[in-house]
């Protein structure tokens, strides 16, 4: 089996938990995994600069949404706060629904 891409997707105002348990999830699958079968994460998010969590932590995503222009293993979708009350990303909404078909899209796993 090939190497599983998951890509984490990240915002402003993101909850850093919610970011952080997802990668240390699979960095610790990845230690019962073999090598060739192994996952690799990136975040995913508007821009790569650097941009900060509701706690206040400095985030950099690996690569932008148009960046990210490739089909996923997993897409997970980072929560935050502010999420319910903000006005939809309609780049981030765009972007999922083109990689939602051909990933296994899952949900903030805090909510």
């Amino acid at each position: 089996m090939a190497t599983r891409e998951v890509a984490l997707v990240i915002f402003e105002s993101v909850q850093a938990l919610v970011v952080a348990g997802p990668l240390d999830v699979f960095a610790a699958a990845n230690d019962f995994l073999h090598e060739e079968d192994r996952y690799h994460c990136v975040l995913v998010a508007r821009s790569t600069e650097r941009l900060r969590s509701a706690s206040g932590m400095w985030m950099l995503a690996d690569l932008t949404f148009d960046q990210a222009d490739r089909n996923f293993h997993t897409v997970l979708v980072a929560g935050g706060p502010h999420l319910p009350e903000s006005a939809p990303d309609e780049t981030m909404t765009v972007w999922l629904r083109q990689r939602g078909s051909a990933g296994r899209p899952w949900p903030d796993p805090c909510t």
